[in-house]
């Protein structure tokens, strides 16, 4: 459905370590891989919100360093991930899943012609779902809208614009945490230290790439590529302050708001092409990428949820006034 759900199983030497089902935070070869989308560097200190499958065409992975392709990234590598673009083939897909904690999704992939001449393209795909949890309590329904146009110039120039809308509500963030002094198993598999009557956090993550291809001759191409990014999160975290003194199984939970924003703008051109040497290939990419990030967050207002602790051994749940 999304990308956190295969990545550690097919690509050898990544690692997972998102644990909120909302972000793509990602370890290989012993740090963070930066995120890309379509070329364009989109890593924020929390976000932007995962790709859900159905706008991805696929994920590309990089291995060792990436400054000598990039110029900017992690030592480890990084991942881009390209989402779907018109084709100019007459198609269309429709797809529904039904699935255990009362999982329902459905996907629409439109591709075709706009107009008569085959001149401008578009590519459509939206997806809605509503998915539970093993956990108490614990939910994540989202829906995303991805149109893309694309305009033919000519047979050497090409305009493309795409626009991206997800949206992902689910319950508190952390109370899939457990804490516990003993061994995992003294906690059943559904335990969550979340309420039924907590308010949910709502993220929306909204985009707008532009880009400009042309074609300078069979061996030199020229892109030029604009892109503007906005995620922005309300809600809350819940966290334990600390075991109750002199006991091992109880608790006090502590609420607190988590509210962010992230704002990406980034441009880039290059141009890139092949050149032979003799018997010897070369394959050349010369650019500049700009871009300007700012990531504002609040977590200063906080405060116990309820008066009394909570057993995690024990757990009852609905006793505290959570909305407030």
């Amino acid at each position: 459905f999304d990308m956190l759900e295969g990545i550690q199983r097919n690509v050898s030497g990544v690692q997972r370590v998102e644990h909120w089902d909302n972000y793509a935070q990602i370890m290989m070869r012993g740090s963070q891989i930066t995120a890309f989308r379509n070329g364009f560097n989109v890593a924020m200190p929390f976000g932007p919100l995962s790709e859900d499958m159905s706008m991805v065409e696929k994920i590309e992975f990089v291995k060792g360093p990436a400054g000598f392709m990039l110029s900017n990234g992690e030592p480890a590598g990084f991942y881009n991930v390209v989402t779907k673009k018109p084709t100019g083939k007459e198609k269309g897909e429709i797809a529904m899943t039904v699935g255990s904690f009362e999982t329902y999704r459905t996907t629409v992939d439109l591709d075709g012609k706009l107009s008569k001449n085959g001149k401008l393209l578009y590519r459509l795909n939206l997806m809605g779902q509503l998915k539970g949890s093993h956990r108490k309590y614990e939910y994540n329904n989202r829906y995303s809208i991805v149109p893309v146009l694309k305009y033919l110039i000519d047979d050497k120039t090409s305009v493309t614009l795409e626009y991206t809308q997800q949206f992902s509500q689910m319950n508190v963030i952390g109370s899939n945490y457990i804490f516990s002094k003993k061994k995992y198993d003294y906690i059943p598999v559904d335990f969550t230290t979340a309420e039924p009557n907590l308010l949910p956090t709502n993220i929306n993550d909204k985009s707008v790439i532009g880009i400009l291809e042309h074609k300078i001759n069979n061996n030199w191409k020229l892109t030029t590529q604009l892109g503007y990014f906005n995620y922005n999160q309300v809600g809350q975290s819940l966290w334990p302050s600390g075991f109750v003194t002199g006991s091992d199984s109880k608790i006090q939970r502590g609420m607190s708001v988590w509210d962010a924003l992230g704002i990406n703008k980034t441009g880039q051109v290059f141009v890139n092409g092949n050149v032979n040497t003799g018997s010897i290939h070369h394959k050349i990419l010369s650019g500049l990428d700009m871009g300007t990030k700012d990531y504002y967050a609040d977590w200063n207002q906080g405060a116990a949820l309820g008066d009394t602790t909570f057993d995690i051994y024990n757990p009852v749940y609905g006793t505290v006034s959570a909305q407030n």
